[in-house]
Order: C-alpha cells, then structure tokens, then sequence
C-alpha cells in the first residue's frame, strides 16, 4: 500500500490521502479526455478534486501554500496592499461549519443584514474595475491567552482564547487601521471609497487572497489577522 500523505487545505482541514498521480477522464459525447494530477482516497481509492469541508480545489503543486508547510506570519502588526479579488461559490456557506459549542456554526447565519445570505455579493458593494486593497491587523493572540491565564489561572485554553472575548479589541484595532490608511491614501476623496470589513460575508476567499502575499489565516497560532477590503464604492445606475 502506497504511503499516505498529509495535505492540509486552506480552511485549515488535514487530510490524509494517498500520493498525487494522474487522473484521466473518459472520453464524454466525441470531446477529447483530459488529464491532471489529483489525490486519491485511501478508502475508496477513488480521485478526490476537493475538500470535503469547504469545497476548495485540493492543491496539487508542493510548491503552493496550500499545503501550510511553513507558514509565514506577519513580522509587522498590520499593513495595506492592492490586490485581486478573489471570491468562492461556497463561502457564504463557510459560516454554517461547526465548531466547539456551535453545531450549526455561526449563530449570526440569516440574523444580521452584514451576513449571509442576505449580504449582496462583493462586486456589488464595491466596483472591481476599480484597484482594490486589502487591509489588514494582526493581534497578538498568544500574549492575550497568556495575559488571561494569569488572571483565570482555572481556565482551559479554549476560554484562554475564545474569539468572545479578544475580537472586539481586534476589531477596534483594524477600524484604526483603516481610518488611517484612508485618511493618508485618499485624504478627502475617502468620501468615495467602502471599507468591507466582514469580506467573507460578501463571497470573498479571503484565505487565499492573504496566502498569495505570504500570509496564512489557517490553522490559527499565536497570531490573529483581521482583513478588510477597501475599493470603490459602488454606485447603482438610477
């Protein structure tokens, strides 16, 4: 039996699947068959193209970070870039994924107007056409866990470091963030900009749009990144 290999996707899911090889489709109503490289299941020895958990292509390039194989962390507490906007048919979904006490995943799903579904996609909250930056902080998630276990000596490091409690500091410190990158970057013409500070909701592959510039949301370590687009804002046709 052939040895099994750990891939981990960019949600953070590790899987253990048997070596890339060739996959080579049948041939389909007089089309010409294709070829690519995939994993398989160690089970059922059938191709697996992507991750059972967020949907996302499998990686099949060892040099992609896909595979978190040391992971970068940001050096700097934050900073700004243009970048592409990448979106995923599934993301939207990402907020209904399970975690420690939430069996149906986020409980703001359908509750707020900022979430899905009823956020609009991105491309109508701001003009793609448009040059498009993603800001971002980072908060030192490991020093707070630390901090709190000085104060709750009985906590267990799941409350140590529940979003419940740090997220709202975080998110405070990425609004400044923004304020001050608008503020140098446009000056007054900020009138005509939107800051998307919850992308995810609006479809965007934030996880991959940050592991393009070396940066890696997932498996969360000691460090926590918040990221907001900000772009053009959209303007509707009368």
């Amino acid at each position: 039996m052939s040895e099994r290999e750990r891939v981990l996707c960019l949600c953070g899911f590790g899987l253990d699947l048997l070596p890339l090889r060739e996959f080579r489709s049948r041939r389909y109503r007089g089309h010409d068959h294709w070829t690519r490289l995939c994993w398989y299941h160690p089970a059922t020895r059938k191709p697996l193209f992507a991750c059972p958990r967020c949907g996302r292509d499998l990686p099949v390039d060892y040099g992609a970070p896909h595979f978190g194989r040391g992971h970068a962390r940001p050096a700097a507490p934050g900073g700004a870039v243009e970048a592409r906007v990448e979106t995923h048919p599934a993301a939207a979904r990402w907020c209904r994924l399970r975690y420690p006490g939430h069996p149906k995943g986020c409980p703001n799903f359908g509750q707020r107007d900022t979430c899905p579904p009823q956020a609009p996609p991105i491309g109508q909250v701001i003009d793609l056409a448009q040059p498009v930056w993603l800001v971002w902080n980072t908060f030192d998630l490991g020093g707070y866990a630390e901090r709190m276990r000085q104060r709750h000596p009985d906590w267990s490091e799941r409350q140590l470091r529940c979003c419940l409690y740090w997220q709202g500091t975080a998110r405070k410190e990425l609004r400044k963030r923004l304020d001050a990158f608008m503020s140098e970057r446009f000056g007054f013409g900020a009138f005509d900009m939107a800051a998307v500070q919850v992308p995810e909701a609006h479809g965007v592959d934030l996880t991959l749009m940050m592991a393009r510039i070396g940066i890696y949301l997932w498996p969360l370590g000691d460090t926590a990144c918040q990221v907001a687009l900000v772009g053009t804002r959209k303007r509707r046709d009368p």
